[in-house]
């Protein structure tokens, strides 16, 4: 039997991993300078334009990346993916967040 949602197993498991891929590194295709209000492909002046917030950088590369691995793995490859390991691929990523987040809790 075919599976509908088998595209949405590989986005859901590679959503969550490219967003911490580009956390971790700072990598961001557009900065938002709410100071300006204004969307920028470039570093503009802290100075100037006062602190940059990457998070919907962050947001929309994940959503392209997995969007795009979805559609092109083949179906046949997502339908052989357990539904348990789509349940895996988020618990570890949060296991590594608080891990990674721990000098904000831990002292």
């Amino acid at each position: 039997m075919m599976n509908r949602f088998a595209r949405f197993k590989i986005f859901s498991m590679l959503f969550g991993i490219v967003y911490s891929v580009f956390f971790y590194y700072n990598w961001s295709f557009f900065q938002y300078y709410p100071a300006l209000q204004k969307f920028s492909r470039v570093n503009l002046p802290i100075s100037d334009a006062g602190p940059a917030i990457l998070w919907y950088a962050w947001i929309v590369a994940a959503f392209l990346m997995s969007l795009a691995a979805s559609l092109l793995i083949p179906r046949k490859w997502a339908e052989k993916i357990p539904p348990g390991w789509v349940w895996i691929a988020p618990v570890v990523l949060v296991l590594v967040i608080l891990y990674y987040e721990k000098h904000w809790f831990i002292k």
